[in-house]
């Protein structure tokens, strides 16, 4: 009966974290509209930028460390502006 108190106490914090990070419905409901809205944006004054693959990183040892190793990454296509846009646009 000694252990209830010692697993008690991990077990409620992670009742407790697990409530507290659970999405809201209001979250869910108003990610869901943004990618609704996202999908039919104007690409008027914008340009392609192709995807493709690279490497992250570097093999130098003078690098720091958590930009070592280099690793092959792969990124999709996606539209950019082709000039600034300013807080006030």
């Amino acid at each position: 009966m000694r252990k209830f108190p010692y697993l008690a106490f991990p077990l409620l914090s992670a009742v407790f974290l697990f409530i507290l990070c659970s999405p809201k419905e209001t979250e869910v409901n108003v990610a869901e509209n943004e990618i609704k809205m996202s999908s039919d944006f104007s690409k008027e004054g914008m340009v392609w930028i192709e995807g493709g693959k690279f490497l992250m990183g570097t093999n130098e040892k003078e690098a720091y460390h958590v930009e070592r190793p280099a690793v092959q990454r792969v990124v999709d296509g996606f539209w950019m502006d082709a000039t600034e846009v300013t807080n006030a646009q």
